[in-house]
């Protein structure tokens, strides 16, 4: 049994415990969708997809715009005609800046055994 811990940027994603067999090894690929880009008062959403083969282990979503007003809708896993990723959704209620729009870029932890 193995303990996988994966640093992606500033976030860190734990908890990826698994059986191998002798000489298989886990390959974690972070994968991600956008910038996309929304306006006071929008919503928006993005979700980063895994490829064929791969299982979505954790994700999350980063703001490369300042804001002062945030809902998160969906921050979490999604599983759509077989394949797996990371959504979110969202509303912008106030920037920081008017007329500014906001950028989002979603990412998903995906692992393969190989």
């Amino acid at each position: 049994m193995f303990k996988h811990v994966f640093k992606l940027s500033t976030r860190l994603v734990v908890g990826i415990s698994c059986c191998t067999s002798a000489g298989a090894a886990i390959v974690a690929t972070p994968r991600y969708a956008g910038p996309v880009g929304v306006g006071e008062g929008n919503s928006g959403s993005a979700t980063a997809w895994c490829d064929s083969g791969e299982v979505a282990s954790g994700g999350g979503h980063s703001l490369m715009t300042p804001v002062k007003g945030l809902q998160i809708q969906y921050n979490g896993p999604k599983c759509q005609d077989g394949r797996q990723g990371w959504s979110l959704i969202f509303r912008i209620d106030a920037v920081a800046s008017p007329g500014q729009a906001v950028d989002a870029v979603v990412h998903v932890i995906c692992l393969k055994q190989q």
